[in-house]
Parts: structure tokens; C-alpha cells; sequence
């Protein structure tokens, strides 16, 4: 079972508030699918496979949810990606969350 403080710096960056996610799939349900990570400028793409469709858009919604001021979109013009608009900062620990997962 994952640690619940595993992600708490991390959230704290992102000013999420995790007591506002519902129950959904969470980045340990998912690391399995992730295909890789590329940073941009503005934004983390994160390419998943797409036989995970279903539980990475329960993820997206709840992220919303909780993470509202990051910018959570699906893309599936070239397979399945998550693309996650956020600060410098909020990137830096995006992607180190998407790649320790």
C-alpha cells in the first residue's frame, strides 16, 4: 500500500487539496501504463497506454477537483496523453512525480 504522505511536499507545491479528490484512480494506480514523460515550457505531457482510457479520465476529473489551478486535459491525437498546464515550480514536481511513480 502506498504511503499517504508519499506525495504531501508535492502536494503542498501544487496547492492541491487533497481532502477534495473523490475516490478515483490515483498516479500509483496508473504507473504501470506510463509510456514516458516529456516537460515542456508550460506544461508536462505524460503518454499513457490507451487501454487505460477509462480510469486515466476518473484520475483527470478528481485531479480537477482537487489540483484546480494546474490544467488537466486529455490528448489523444497521437495515442493517449495527459497534458498538465502548471508554474515552473509545479512542473519541476510534476515530473518527478510522474517519474517515480
Amino acid at each position: 500500500m502506498p504511503d499517504p504522505n508519499r506525495w504531501a511536499n508535492t502536494l503542498e507545491v501544487l496547492a492541491c487539496d487533497i481532502a477534495a479528490r473523490p475516490p478515483a484512480p490515483g498516479i500509483d494506480d496508473l504507473a504501470p501504463f506510463i509510456g514516458g514523460v516529456t516537460r515542456q515550457p508550460d506544461a508536462i505531457t505524460v503518454a499513457f497506454d490507451p487501454s487505460v482510457a477509462g480510469p486515466l479520465s476518473r484520475f483527470v476529473e478528481a485531479e480537477r477537483l482537487c489540483c484546480a489551478g494546474l490544467g488537466w486535459d486529455i490528448d489523444t491525437t497521437e495515442g493517449l496523453a495527459l497534458r498538465i498546464t502548471a508554474t515552473p515550480e509545479q512542473l519541476d514536481h510534476l515530473q518527478s512525480m510522474f517519474a517515480s511513480a
